[in-house]
């Protein structure tokens, strides 16, 4: 009769483990319906960047055109304190991030923690490819962000160190949370829906006991504008940071814009 029972216990732990495991989807199939997610239009995007230093917030205002992973256009403004002191004009084509600096026109790489493009990347194959960059793992397994239940792509951290990873959500495909090989992370949560295109209302972002906060103020699916909006010789306006005047909150705004963007 022991016997009987323990076979039974067993059965059913198996029963149980089993439809545990059937929800872990190979990563290919995660990655595909999360790239799904981002919509088949050019974007645009209006967000606020909040910096807190004490008591005080210091806003950069945002405006993005997205095509997608490779094409994106940024233009950015302080406001108040820092409205004259902040003023950003990028853009991305594939790798690289034109600006112009004075009278030159700049090309740099894109810095591997730019991360608006991982809610635009339109491909399971991109979206792995930038995961390698990262240095990301394939390996997939359940565990939680932002309270809900997420595939979590990458090696699991130890007590000894932090894992690159994303987290993306089990029922809705949206991505979660992002931790960079520098141990930055990046949570996305609020997500709204555009048609087919999901994107979060809030961004945070923590490095080297630094954060900012992102707040999306205004999603547009239907800009009209065509893929020339992205060439680099549309690009007229010189970028011009100013903050030396600020001190800690000007040196936090500029690591930002340094490596996030």
């Amino acid at each position: 009769m022991k016997t009987c029972l323990l076979l039974f216990s067993l059965t059913i732990v198996q029963f149980f483990s089993s439809q545990s495991r059937a929800y872990i989807l190979p990563i290919e199939t995660i990655l595909g319906k999360t790239a799904a997610r981002a919509g088949n239009s050019i974007i645009s995007i209006e967000q606020d960047v909040i910096f807190s230093e004490g008591s005080k917030n210091y806003v950069i205002h945002e405006e993005w055109l997205i095509e997608g992973d490779k094409n994106l256009k940024l233009t950015a403004t302080g406001t108040g304190e820092l409205k004259d002191l902040f003023k950003a004009h990028y853009i991305y084509n594939n790798k690289n991030r034109t600006q112009i600096v004075g009278k030159n026109k700049i090309v740099n790489e894109t810095s591997r923690e730019f991360f608006e493009k991982f809610l635009a990347i339109k491909s399971g194959d991109s979206y792995l490819t930038y995961l390698k960059d990262l240095g990301i793992a394939q390996k997939v397994r359940l565990s939680r962000a932002d309270g809900s239940i997420c595939f979590a792509i990458g090696e699991a951290s130890t007590d000894k160190a932090l894992s690159p990873q994303v987290w993306i959500d089990q029922d809705f495909f949206r991505l979660k949370k992002i931790r960079l090989p520098s141990e930055a992370e990046i949570e996305f949560s609020d997500y709204k829906e555009y048609g087919n295109l999901n994107y979060p209302d809030v961004k945070h972002i923590d490095w080297a006991d630094k954060s900012a906060t992102i707040r999306v103020t205004k999603v547009s699916t239907k800009t009209g504008e065509k893929i020339t909006a992205f060439y680099p010789e549309t690009l007229t306006e010189p970028s011009e940071i100013m903050l030396s005047s600020k001190g800690a909150v000007g040196m936090k705004i500029e690591e930002f814009y340094k490596r996030f963007r």
